[in-house]
C-alpha cells in the first residue's frame, strides 16, 4: 500500500498564511522549495520529495550509506521537465541509487508499493528497462493489491498515464511559484483558491489505480478531460481564477467597509428615555455597533443577534442594512415596567426623536416601538418567526459563535421553542374553551356530552389498570386483545374531548402501585347537572391559561430557567454541529426543574406538559413532545400520520387490482396509532403507576419479538436495560433502528439478562443516589456503602492529609465523608470511593497528591455550604421527607452546591500549585489559574473555574496559559527522583503537574 508520509502528492495540513514572514527568507534561494515550506497548500517538488524517499527508505533499511544516497539525489533533475519520451529506454536516470540499492531499501518496507518511485524511473515501462529488480517488486505488490488486470492495463496505458503524471507536477510548480506571487503581494485569497484548484489537479500512478478501481479502464479518458490543456494553459487558468477571488474579496471589504461607515453615523443618537417617578427621566443612546459591523441583510436575523449579545441593545436600519447597537443604559426584563400588571405590555420606555428602533434587553427581551411608547409581547404573539430567526442566525454566523455565545444562541432557541409550546398549548385550551361556549354562552349541551366521555374514560382507565397489574405472560396483546381495545377507546376519548383526561383525576399517593380501586379513580364532573359540568370544566381550563401566562412570564425573567427542561434540549441540539452539540453539553447549566415549577408555582408536572405544548392531551398535543409511553412524539405523529394516508388511499377511485390500500389495513394503522395515544394518556395523567404488565405491553408494542423473552421473565424493562449497561429508553431505541446480525447479537443479550443479570443503578431504600460501580448490583453498592461508613477511617485520613501539608481537624474529615457518602445531595461515586480508601491507606494502599485534592476540593466546598443560613446542606432528615419537601431541597442543594463548586475548584488549584512549588524547590511557581489551564485530565477547572468574574475558558488569555502545557520548565534530581521523572532530558510543564498529582505520599 501507498505511505502516505513520502508520497509525491501533498498531504501537508495547510499552514496559516500568518507563518508567511517566517518562511519568506527561504525564498531567495529556491522559490519554488520556499513556497512548499510555506502555508502548505504547495505541492512539494520533485527533487524535495524525492530526498524524502530516498533517506526515509534507506534509513528504514538501516542503510549505512544513506547520507550518500540522498547526496546522490541532491542532483536529480527534476522529472517534470525531462525530455525522455516516456516508455522510451532512458539515458540517464537522474542520479538515483542502482537498482539493486533502491530494490533493497524498498524490499525492506513491506508498507510500500512503489508507486511513488515511477515518475523518477520514467514510469512502468521506464522501470522495467533501468530497474528490473525494482520493478519486479512494484509490480508484486500492486498486483496483489490491485489485482494482475488492473496492473496489466497500468502498464498497457503507461504512456498516457505518465504525461498526465509529469503535465500534474510541472502544474504544481507553476501553482507553488503562483501562490509565492500571491503570498508577496498579500493577497491570501488568491492563495487560498489557487490551493484548492491545484489540489483538484494532483495526479500519480497512485490517483490512476484508484480511478481504475472505481470506474475501470474508463478511469483514463475522465483522468485526460479533467486534466486537459497544456501547462501553460492550466497554469494561467489557475492564475485567472486567484485574480477573481481576490477582487472579490477586495470587493467585499471594501463594500463591508463602506456599510460600517453608514452604521458608524448613528453612533451617539438618543434614542429613548426611561420615565422615572419623582425623577428625571434617564436618557438611552447608542454607543457602540455591534459586530458584523457592515450589518444584516435581515431585520429578523439583525433582532437575534442583539438577543444573544448579552447587552442591552438596539435594532435599527441604515439604508437597505439592518444595525445592531450597544445602548448607554443596561436593562433587564424586570427593569421595563412600572408594575407587574404592565408586563408584557406597556413598558417605562418612551421614544425620542425620529429614530425609533427596535429595543433588546440584557436578556434577551424585544421591545417595539408604538405611538411614543415601547411596548412588549411579540414574542408571545409570533414565537415561531423568532425561532426561525435564530435558526438563521445559526446557519449564517454558528461557524464564528464562540463558546459563551453558542451557549447563549441555544438557551435563545430553547426558550422561543418552549414560547412557541406555550402559544400551542394556549390556542388548544381556547379551543376547548369554544366548545363549552359555542355562541358565547355555555353550552348545557356541550357539558352534558362532555359529562358522557368522562364517565366513560374513568371505566377505560379502571379497566386498563386492572388488566395492567395482572401478573403472567401478555397473551392478550395485539389489535384484537382486550386491553389493546381498551387502550384504543381510552386513545379515542383523548383525540377527540382532550378536557375529558383533565376532569378525571387519579387520587392516590404518588408511591402507591398496582391496580387503582374504584374510589381512587376519580371523575369530577360525576353527578352534576350539564350546566354545572360545563362551568367546572371551564374554570379548569381557564386555570390552566393562567399557568401559561405564569410560565411565560417566569420565562422572561429568568431565561436560564429553559436548562431545567431536558426534553427541549433534544429538540434543539440537531440543529447545531456535532461539535458544537459537544461544547454545548460540556458547558450547559442545568437547573431544577422542581426549582422552577415552585417558583412560578404550580406542579412540576403541568409545567413540563404546559412547556411541551401539552395543554390538555391530544394527538397534536403528544406530537409536541416525546412522552408517550409506547409510541413518544415522533412515533404518535407517524401513527396517526400513517392511518391518514391509508385512510385516504382507500377513498381513490381506481380498481381493486390497483388499489393502494384497504379499509382494513386503513382502521388497523389508525388503532395502533390510538393504543399509542392511549398509553401516552395514562403515562401522562399518571394513571399507570407501577404497572408491570402495562410496562411489558408498551415494549411488546414496539418490538413484539421481544414477547416470549418477557412473558415469564422476572425483571422489567428497566432492569434489563440497566443489567444491559444503557438505559430503558436506548435499548428501546435500538431495538426499533438495529437490523440483521447486530438486531440478533441484542436479542440474545436481552434473553440472556432477562434471565441471569443482575440489575443496578436504582436508588438505593435510603433515598441516596448510586454509581454503578462496574455493573454491581444495587444492594452491593449499598452494602459497600454502608462498610465504608461503619469503618472508623476518620483518623487515617486526617495524618494522610496532614501529611501533604493540609491543615484540618477530625471533625473536618468526617463532615468530608459524611457529606460524599451519606448525603443526598452527591452521587456516591467510585473514583471518590477509591481516593477516599486510599487516604485511609485500607490494604496498605498508599494515597496520591491526586487523593489529597479531592479531600481539599470537598473539605473547601463543605465550608462554603456550611455558611448558608438555615440550610442543613448534609441533608440529614432527606429519608423523611415528604416528596414536595425533598425537591424544594434538591433545588436549594443544587443552587448553593454549584457556587461552592466553583470556589471549591479555586481551592483545589491552590493546593496544586502549592504542592509543584513546594517538590520543585521554588523553581516551578506558577498561579492556580495556570496549572488549572494546563491540567490535562481536569476539564472541569476549565469550565467553571472563574478568572476575573469569566469561566476559565472563556478567559482571553486561556489559550495562552494552556500553550505552556509544552514549556520546558527547570526540575532538580531530587524532585525527578521523587516524582519518577527521567533523570537527563527535558522536563515540560504539562509533565511535572501530571506528575505531582499521581506522586505517592510517603
Amino acid at each position: 500500500m501507498d505511505t502516505p508520509s513520502f508520497s509525491v502528492s501533498n498531504t501537508t495540513p495547510k499552514r496559516a498564511p500568518a507563518d508567511r514572514a517566517a518562511a519568506r527568507p527561504r525564498a531567495e534561494a529556491s522559490p519554488t522549495l520556499a513556497a512548499n515550506r510555506l502555508a502548505g497548500p504547495a505541492i512539494p517538488s520533485n527533487t524535495a520529495a524525492q530526498r524524502m524517499l530516498i533517506t526515509a527508505v534507506a534509513a528504514h533499511a538501516g542503510n549505512s550509506a544513506a547520507g550518500q544516497i540522498v547526496a546522490r539525489c541532491a542532483d536529480c533533475g527534476d522529472p517534470g521537465h525531462t525530455t525522455t519520451p516516456p516508455g522510451s529506454t532512458p539515458t540517464s536516470t537522474g542520479g538515483l541509487p542502482d537498482d539493486a540499492e533502491l530494490a533493497a531499501g524498498l524490499r525492506s518496507q513491506t508498507g510500500m508499493d512503489g508507486l511513488f518511485l515511477l515518475a523518477r524511473l520514467e514510469g512502468l515501462q521506464g522501470a522495467r528497462v533501468s530497474h528490473p529488480q525494482t520493478y519486479s517488486l512494484i509490480r508484486s505488490r500492486v498486483s496483489a493489491r490491485e489485482g494482475p488486470e488492473a496492473f496489466a492495463w497500468a502498464l498497457q496505458n503507461d504512456h498516457r498515464i505518465l504525461l498526465l503524471v509529469r503535465n500534474a507536477e510541472a502544474l504544481q510548480d507553476r501553482a507553488s511559484a503562483l501562490m509565492q506571487d500571491a503570498l508577496e503581494r498579500d493577497q491570501i485569497v488568491a492563495y487560498e483558491r489557487i490551493w484548492d484548484l491545484a489540489r483538484e489537479k494532483e495526479f500519480g500512478y497512485a490517483k490512476a489505480f484508484d480511478g481504475y478501481r472505481q470506474a475501470g479502464p474508463l478511469s483514463l479518458e475522465i483522468f485526460e478531460f479533467f486534466l486537459a490543456g497544456t501547462v501553460h494553459e492550466q497554469a494561467l487558468a489557475l492564475e485567472q481564477a486567484g485574480q477573481a477571488a481576490q477582487e472579490d474579496a477586495d470587493e467585499r471589504v471594501r463594500l463591508a467597509a463602506g456599510r460600517t461607515a453608514a452604521g458608524r453615523t448613528l453612533v451617539g443618537r438618543h434614542i429613548a428615555s426611561k420615565e422615572m417617578i419623582a425623577w428625571f427621566d434617564t436618557d438611552l443612546t447608542l454607543v457602540d455597533l455591534l459586530a458584523p459591523q457592515d450589518g444584516f441583510e435581515s431585520y429578523d436575523v439583525a433582532l437575534a443577534s442583539a438577543r444573544v449579545s448579552d447587552t442591552t441593545a438596539a435594532v435599527t436600519d441604515v439604508g437597505d442594512r439592518w444595525y445592531v447597537y450597544r445602548l448607554s443604559v443596561q436593562y433587564s426584563y424586570a427593569d421595563l415596567w412600572e408594575h407587574r400588571v404592565l408586563e408584557e405590555g406597556r413598558s417605562a420606555l418612551i421614544t425620542f426623536g425620529g429614530l425609533r428602533p427596535t429595543l433588546v434587553t440584557s436578556d434577551g427581551y424585544v421591545l417595539v416601538p408604538r405611538g411614543s411608547r415601547y411596548f412588549g409581547g411579540t414574542q408571545t404573539r409570533d414565537p415561531g418567526r423568532h425561532l426561525a430567526a435564530d435558526e438563521s442566525l445559526l446557519e449564517q454566523r454558528g461557524e464564528t459563535l464562540g463558546r459563551t455565545e453558542l451557549l447563549r444562541l441555544f438557551r435563545q432557541m430553547t426558550l422561543d421553542l418552549v414560547l412557541l409550546n406555550l402559544s400551542e398549548a394556549e390556542g388548544r385550551l381556547n379551543v376547548e374553551l369554544r366548545k363549552l361556549f359555542p355562541t358565547g354562552l355555555l353550552s348545557p349541551e356541550a357539558g352534558g356530552e362532555l359529562q358522557a366521555q368522562t364517565s366513560a374514560l374513568r371505566r377505560h382507565l379502571l379497566a386498563a389498570s386492572e388488566m395492567a397489574s395482572q401478573e403472567g405472560p401478555d397473551d392478550d396483546v395485539g389489535v384484537g386483545g382486550r386491553l389493546a381495545e381498551t387502550l384504543i377507546a381510552i386513545g379515542r376519548i383523548s383525540q377527540e374531548s382532550p378536557t375529558a383526561v383533565l376532569m378525571v383525576r387519579d387520587t392516590r399517593d404518588a408511591d402507591e402501585t398496582g391496580a387503582a380501586q374504584p374510589d381512587e379513580i376519580v371523575d369530577s364532573l360525576a353527578g352534576k347537572r350539564s350546566g354545572d359540568a360545563g362551568l367546572e370544566a371551564a374554570r379548569e381550563l381557564r386555570e390552566r391559561l393562567e399557568n401559561v401566562r405564569k410560565i411565560r412570564r417566569h420565562l422572561h425573567r429568568d431565561p436560564d430557567a429553559v436548562f431545567a427542561f431536558k426534553a427541549m434540549h433534544d429538540q434543539v441540539l440537531p440543529r447545531f454541529t456535532s461539535a458544537q452539540q459537544q461544547t454545548l453539553r460540556v458547558g450547559m447549566m442545568f437547573r431544577d426543574l422542581a426549582e422552577i415549577a415552585s417558583a412560578v408555582g404550580i406542579a412540576a408536572g403541568e409545567m413540563t406538559l404546559l412547556v411541551a405544548g401539552l395543554a390538555t392531551g391530544g394527538t397534536t398535543a403528544l406530537v409536541a413532545m416525546g412522552l408517550g409511553a409506547v409510541s413518544g412524539a415522533a412515533v404518535t405523529a407517524e401513527g396517526f400520520a400513517d392511518a391518514q394516508r391509508l385512510a385516504a388511499m382507500t377513498e381513490l377511485d381506481v380498481s381493486d387490482d390497483f388499489a393502494l390500500a384497504t379499509p382494513e389495513q386503513a382502521a388497523s394503522a389508525r388503532n395502533w396509532a390510538l393504543i399509542g395515544l392511549g398509553l401516552s394518556v395514562l403515562d401522562l395523567a399518571g394513571f399507570m403507576r407501577g404497572a408491570r404488565q402495562l410496562g411489558r405491553v408498551r415494549r411488546l408494542l414496539r418490538a413484539p419479538e421481544l414477547h416470549a423473552t418477557l412473558g415469564g421473565a422476572q425483571r422489567d424493562m428497566r432492569s434489563i436495560a440497566r443489567g444491559l449497561g444503557m438505559n430503558e429508553r436506548a435499548l428501546v431505541r435500538d431495538l426499533e433502528t438495529l437490523r440483521g446480525p447486530a438486531r440478533d447479537a441484542l436479542l440474545l443479550r436481552v434473553r440472556q439478562a432477562a434471565g441471569t443479570m443482575p440489575g443496578g443503578g436504582r436508588a438505593s431504600q435510603a433515598g441516596r443516589r448510586l454509581h454503578n460501580f462496574l455493573g454491581m448490583a444495587d444492594d452491593a453498592v449499598e452494602t459497600l456503602r454502608r462498610e465504608l461508613l461503619n469503618r472508623d477511617d476518620a483518623g487515617t485520613v486526617l495524618r494522610s492529609l496532614r501529611e501533604a501539608g493540609v491543615a484540618a481537624d477530625l471533625a473536618a474529615v468526617r463532615r468530608i465523608k459524611a457529606y460524599l457518602f451519606d448525603s443526598p445531595g452527591i452521587m456516591f461515586e467510585k473514583d471518590n470511593y477509591k481516593a477516599w480508601m486510599r487516604l485511609a491507606r485500607f490494604e496498605r494502599a498508599v494515597p496520591s497528591v491526586d487523593d489529597v485534592r479531592m479531600a481539599v476540593h470537598e473539605m473547601a466546598e463543605l465550608n462554603l455550604l456550611q455558611r448558608v443560613q438555615g440550610f442543613d446542606m448534609l441533608g440529614r432528615g432527606y429519608d423523611q421527607m415528604t416528596r414536595s419537601q425533598r425537591a424544594s431541597w434538591r433545588a436549594k442543594f443544587n443552587y448553593e452546591y454549584f457556587r461552592a463548586h466553583q470556589k471549591a475548584l479555586e481551592a483545589e488549584y491552590d493546593f496544586l500549585a502549592d504542592q509543584v512549588r513546594r517538590i520543585t524547590n521554588g523553581r516551578v511557581s506558577e498561579p492556580r489559574h495556570v496549572v488549572a489551564a494546563v491540567d490535562p485530565t481536569r476539564e472541569e477547572a476549565r469550565l467553571y473555574m472563574l478568572m476575573d468574574g469569566k469561566p476559565l475558558i472563556d478567559h482571553r488569555d486561556f489559550y495562552a496559559w494552556a500553550s505552556r502545557t509544552r514549556e520546558v520548565v527547570e526540575v532538580g534530581r531530587g524532585a525527578r527522583d521523587r516524582l519518577w521523572l527521567p533523570s537527563k532530558g527535558d522536563v515540560r510543564l504539562g509533565e511535572l503537574i501530571q506528575a505531582v498529582k499521581d506522586m505517592r505520599l510517603r
